[in-house]
């Protein structure tokens, strides 16, 4: 017995129509969506890390020649005075280093989260998931790792070239 010719060709479209829509949805899956990134390297190896960095640096060398200094006179004078300077000012450094680099690193962690939001809407990501010493990520395949791809695309972006 032949099946009816009518009912068939619709149910073949049918079939057709829902064998896409699962191909194309397994396809677009979030898995796809979700990377991640080795947020130490990012970090570090950002052209904005770097320039705070070598600031800060050159901050500090200038701030050490001051201490020598002071150092120098107190080995020499033995001054009561003297002496209460130097814990004064190394207190005030140590405090300094301490809130120069915290509030950099708050400056440089925006920077990186507003480029990434607009790395994710140009690659169509919809999350990018930190890292840092493999501590976040617990597994993560190598293909999803896209520190590489992101941290060009930041750097570009900083200086002005994306």
């Amino acid at each position: 017995m032949i099946p009816n010719k009518n009912l068939l060709l619709p149910g073949i479209n049918f079939l057709l129509i829902v064998s896409l829509f699962i191909y194309l949805f397994l396809e677009r899956s979030t898995v796809n969506e979700i990377v991640y990134v080795d947020s130490h390297k990012l970090f570090n190896e950002f052209a904005m890390s770097k320039e705070m960095k070598a600031l800060g640096q050159k901050i500090y060398n200038e701030q050490d020649k001051t201490m020598d200094s002071l150092y120098t006179m107190v080995n020499l004078k033995k001054d009561p005075q003297t002496i209460e300077q130097l814990n004064i000012l190394q207190d005030s450094v140590t405090t300094f280093r301490q809130q120069f680099g915290a509030k950099e690193s708050v400056k440089i962690w925006a920077r990186i989260k507003s480029y990434s939001k607009d790395f994710c809407e140009k690659k169509g990501y919809k999350m990018i998931v930190g890292s840092q010493f493999g501590e976040t990520v617990l597994y993560g395949s190598p293909d999803k790792d896209i520190t590489p791809e992101l941290l060009i695309f930041i750097n570009k972006r900083y200086e002005g070239n994306e």
